[in-house]
C-alpha cells in the first residue's frame, strides 16, 4: 500500500505531438477492480522526425532560372525549423547540387525557391527535405523533370479600384512577370449583383480549366456582365495597365478580375476585386408614358416606375408640349379662320404636373420596370395634341425623361360661324320660291321665341313645303362659311324676316345687260338647323 509504480516508453504506442490522458485500475487473482482511477492530467506525446514531404513542383519558368514549390509534411508534434534543396540533370540524382541556404529561405514562408542561374533549355530534377526539433526528415522522392525556359505569365496581383460612379469603373493593376516572354494582351471580365459573390469560387474553377473553351462554358454560366480583351499598345502607359468599364447602374455591387497572355500561353485568374459597390444616383429613364382617360380639358395619363439606381423614387414629373390644336387642322383641310385668333402665351405651349409616388408602388429590378402610377394634366384645350413625358425624382433629383407620347384631349363646342353672305342665284330662272310662299315659310320658322337663344324655334323643313306645294327648294351654293367637316358635325343659322324688294330685269351699265337679280332686306328673325356636306 502506496508504493509507487511507473509503466516506461507508454509513447512508443502513441501518435506524436497528440495530448493524452491515463487511467488505471488494480487487479489480482481474483480479479480486476470495480472500476478505473481518476484521470491523470493531459499530457503531450513526445514528437517525432517529420513526415517525408512530397515531391516539389515548378508552376514558372524563365529561360534562365525555375521557380520550385514545396509543401510542408505533418511535423509530428514538433515545429518547422528549416528545408534543403538539393538538384541533378541526372533523373537518378546521382550527382547533386545543393541549392545555398540562403536562396532556399528567402521565401520560406511562401514554401517555394527561385534558383537562377542556369541553363537555357536544360531539364532538372529536384528534393527536398525539412527538419523540425527532432531532426531531419527523410528525403522527398525525386520530381519531374522542369526545364528552363520562356512561360506563361505569372498571375496578375488583385486589380486596386481608381475611381468608380453611376457611369464607370476605373481600375488598374500592377504589371505581372512576363516569364521571359513579353506579354502582348489581357482579359478581363465585369461581374455584377447576384453573381459577385460567385466570383472566387468562379476564379478557381477557371484556373483548373485545361483549355480555353472550358472557360468560356463557366464564363458563360454565371454569366458575366461584360468581358473584353485588351492589347497591349492601347495602353496609355503598358507599364501601369487600367481599363474602363462603362453603362453602371447606382446601387449595386460589382466584381472585376484579369489575366495576362504571351506567346506562351495565358496566366492564371488574379485574385478578384469584389467589394466594390457603385453610389447611388438619379433613377433610370422611364417607359412611355400611357393614356387612361381623355376629356376636352385633361388627360389621364399612366406610367411605369424604371429602375432607382439604389435610391427608392418619391415622385414623378409628367410634363406636356402642345403640338397643334383643331384650328390647325381645320386650316390644313382646307377651312377658313371664322374667329380672331388669341397670342399663344407659353403656358399654352408647355406645362406638366408633379405627383407624390407612394412606398407601396413596387420599385423596379435593375434593367426591368416595376409598377406603375397615375397622373391627371389639366387646362388644356379641347380637340388638341400634346406630347407627354414622364421623369422619375429620387433624393438625388430628376432622372431622365421618357419617351413622348403623343395624346389628343377630347372635342369641344366649335367656334362661332363665319358671316352670312346673300345668295346668288345660279340662273334667272321661275322655279325659285315666290314672295308669297317665301314670306309664309319665314312666318313658320317665326312660331319661336328667338330672345331665348339657349332654346331656339323648332324649324319647319323645306322639303315639308316642297312636298305640299310641288314646289322645289335648294340651299344656294355660298351661303354660309363653315368649319371642316371633320371638326364639325352640325350647325345651326340665324337669320331674319325680309321682304322682297323689286328690281328692273335689265340693268345697263356701261352699254352692258347684266342678269337680275334678288336683294332682301332684313325685317325679322328665325332659326334653322344645317348639315355640312362632304364639299364644305
Amino acid at each position: 500500500m502506496g508504493e509507487t509504480i511507473e509503466v516506461g516508453h507508454l509513447h512508443k504506442a502513441l501518435t506524436p505531438g497528440t495530448p493524452y490522458v491515463a487511467y488505471v485500475r488494480a487487479t489480482s487473482v481474483v480479479g480486476d477492480a470495480k472500476g478505473w482511477g481518476v484521470a491523470s492530467a493531459p499530457e503531450i506525446a513526445p514528437p517525432d522526425y517529420p513526415s517525408q514531404p512530397e515531391k516539389p513542383t515548378s508552376p514558372w519558368q524563365w529561360p534562365t532560372a525555375l521557380e520550385v514549390h514545396w509543401t510542408a509534411p505533418w511535423l509530428r508534434g514538433s515545429d518547422l525549423e528549416s528545408c534543403e534543396f538539393v538538384y541533378s540533370l541526372d533523373p537518378d540524382c546521382r550527382e547533386l547540387t545543393k541549392v545555398p541556404h540562403e536562396v532556399a529561405h528567402k521565401s520560406f514562408e511562401e514554401r517555394q525557391i527561385h534558383v537562377e542561374d542556369l541553363e537555357y533549355a536544360t531539364t532538372y530534377y529536384f528534393k527536398v527535405r525539412i527538419k523540425n526539433g527532432v531532426g531531419w526528415s527523410f528525403w522527398s522522392e525525386v520530381s519531374e523533370g522542369f526545364m528552363t525556359g520562356a512561360c506563361r505569365p505569372a498571375p496578375p496581383k488583385r486589380p486596386i479600384l481608381e475611381h468608380i460612379d453611376m457611369e464607370q469603373l476605373v481600375f488598374r493593376w500592377n504589371l505581372p512577370d512576363s516569364h521571359g516572354c513579353a506579354i502582348d494582351k489581357y482579359e478581363v471580365f465585369l461581374a455584377d449583383q447576384a453573381q459577385v459573390a460567385k466570383v472566387p469560387q468562379l476564379i478557381e474553377d477557371l484556373n483548373q480549366c485545361e483549355t480555353d473553351e472550358e472557360q468560356k462554358e463557366l464564363l458563360d454560366a454565371l454569366p458575366v456582365r461584360e468581358f473584353h480583351g485588351i492589347k497591349v499598345e492601347e495602353f496609355t502607359n503598358p507599364k501601369e495597365p487600367d481599363h474602363i468599364f462603362e453603362g453602371l447602374l447606382g446601387g449595386l455591387p460589382y466584381a472585376v478580375a484579369v489575366r495576362a497572355h504571351n506567346v506562351e500561353g495565358w496566366s492564371d485568374w488574379s485574385e478578384p476585386l469584389d467589394d466594390i459597390v457603385s453610389p447611388s444616383a438619379a433613377p433610370e429613364e422611364p417607359p412611355a408614358p400611357w393614356m387612361l382617360e381623355a376629356t376636352k380639358d385633361s388627360l389621364h395619363v399612366g406610367f411605369s416606375l424604371p429602375y432607382d439606381n439604389g435610391d427608392r423614387i418619391t415622385q414623378a414629373e409628367v410634363a406636356w408640349f402642345r403640338l397643334s390644336g383643331p384650328m390647325e387642322r381645320h386650316v390644313a383641310l382646307g377651312g377658313k379662320v371664322t374667329v380672331p385668333v388669341s397670342a399663344q402665351s407659353k403656358e399654352d405651349e408647355e406645362g406638366g404636373v408633379t405627383v407624390d409616388v407612394p412606398d407601396t408602388v413596387e420599385r423596379a429590378l435593375p434593367e426591368e420596370y416595376g409598377g406603375s402610377w397615375e397622373a391627371t394634366l389639366t387646362g388644356l384645350a379641347p380637340g388638341t395634341e400634346y406630347e407627354v413625358q414622364v421623369s422619375c425624382i429620387n433624393s438625388h433629383g430628376n432622372g431622365s425623361y421618357s419617351i413622348g407620347m403623343i395624346m389628343v384631349c377630347g372635342a369641344g363646342i366649335p367656334d362661332v360661324p363665319g358671316r352670312i353672305r346673300h345668295a346668288v342665284p345660279q340662273a334667272d330662272t321661275d322655279s325659285g320660291l315666290d314672295a308669297p310662299t317665301f314670306q309664309r315659310m319665314i312666318s313658320d320658322m317665326s312660331q319661336g321665341d328667338l330672345s331665348d337663344p339657349d332654346t331656339p324655334p323648332t324649324p319647319r323643313s323645306s322639303m315639308d313645303d316642297a312636298s305640299e306645294d310641288g314646289g322645289h327648294a335648294q340651299l344656294e351654293e355660298g351661303a354660309l362659311e363653315l368649319p371642316s367637316a371633320s371638326a364639325v358635325q352640325a350647325g345651326a343659322v340665324f337669320f331674319k324676316r325680309t321682304m322682297r324688294m323689286s328690281a328692273p330685269d335689265e340693268v345697263v351699265n356701261m352699254g352692258a345687260k347684266k342678269p337680275r337679280q334678288r336683294r332682301w332686306r332684313f325685317l325679322g328673325a328665325g332659326f334653322a338647323k344645317v348639315q355640312p356636306s362632304e364639299e364644305s
